[in-house]
């Protein structure tokens, strides 16, 4: 049998692998198990080994990931599917494969194939929601709401969120927002969201204590400062472009950062403020970065306070 899994959701393309290598090894053994990475491997060597009968396990798993790393590669695979043994099962991985090739063609005939698109925000909800009742989490709509808020800026939001129901799962109680609050740490693109929330509420008293809590935790300021910038640029996309699946897709930007965004222009005014104000924000935004890059890293931390204390004024 030959499997197809290829999308951009690691966490749920990974799960999917490792229910298949799970079934196999119960029933052959991990030793007849192989993980294969293309990116690593030339097509002679990659080819060999999936071609090739193991007297010493007739029955196999081959695992071949980063499939469409490289195109010489790529269109090895394809020509050569007919020569997978009828004893070996193998799974092909690719995150973005060319649609246009004969090898996606191939593969879509001859494989049993899966896509593993990122879920939006709606479709993550109800993850989430399916996720805690297997857990047999006791936890309201409110810490699901939550949760989601503070794992939102993550950049594989199904994994950290699986850590998570993980950690509350062991506590053993309901869980309810200030729980969640309590367990749950946000991460730094998250604080970012946050500030850039208050900054825009005109809260200059919390911004300048969630400015000292990041710099007294060690946090890097240019890194802060480049995950501020990136919750504008999604600002500015939800105002000037939308905030539909296509937009997210084609800004990479996260569907649900997107939604968050657009929940948060509409504290901006009607439709003419909110672009009238983003491009001010923008605008001092582009210029505390030219002062960064021309002043000394101890003065990061002041630049970025002066350029949110500008939004609020």
């Amino acid at each position: 049998m030959i499997y197809f899994y290829y999308g951009e959701n690691d966490f749920a393309r990974l799960s999917q692998i490792e229910a298949v290598v799970t079934k196999f090894s119960e029933q052959h053994g991990a030793a007849a198990i192989t993980r294969l990475d293309a990116s690593a491997t030339e097509s002679p060597d990659l080819l060999a080994e999936i071609v090739n009968i193991n007297l010493l396990a007739p029955r196999r798993l081959i695992i071949v990931k980063d499939a469409d790393h490289d195109r010489k590669t790529w269109e090895t695979l394809g020509e050569n599917l007919l020569r997978v043994p009828d004893e070996t099962d193998l799974i092909i991985i690719a995150t973005k494969p060319d649609k246009r090739t004969k090898t996606f063609n191939s593969l879509l005939k001859s494989a049993k194939t899966r896509e593993f698109s990122n879920l939006n925000p709606q479709e993550m909800k109800n993850w989430l929601r399916q996720e805690v009742q297997a857990a047999g989490l006791k936890i309201d709509a409110a810490a699901i709401d939550e949760l989601l808020i503070i794992t939102g800026g993550d950049s594989d939001q199904q994994a950290r969120l699986a850590t998570e129901i993980a950690k509350l799962r062991a506590l053993d109680r309901s869980v309810d927002v200030d729980l969640v609050r309590q367990i749950v740490e946000p991460n730094l693109a998250t604080n970012a969201f946050a500030i850039l929330n208050l900054a825009i509420a005109g809260n200059r008293r919390a911004v300048t204590i969630e400015l000292k809590n990041l710099r007294e935790a060690g946090e890097d300021a240019n890194k802060f400062f480049g995950l501020l910038a990136s919750q504008i640029f999604a600002l500015a996309s939800a105002v000037f472009a939308g905030t539909d699946a296509e937009t997210a897709r084609n800004l990479k930007i996260h569907p649900f950062q997107l939604m968050k965004m657009r929940d948060l222009a509409d504290e901006l005014g009607d439709a003419a403020e909110q672009k009238q104000r983003v491009r001010k924000i923008t605008q001092i935004f582009a210029d505390t970065d030219a002062k960064m890059k021309l002043s000394r890293a101890e003065d990061a931390w002041v630049l970025i306070e002066t350029s949110l204390a500008k939004i609020i004024s």
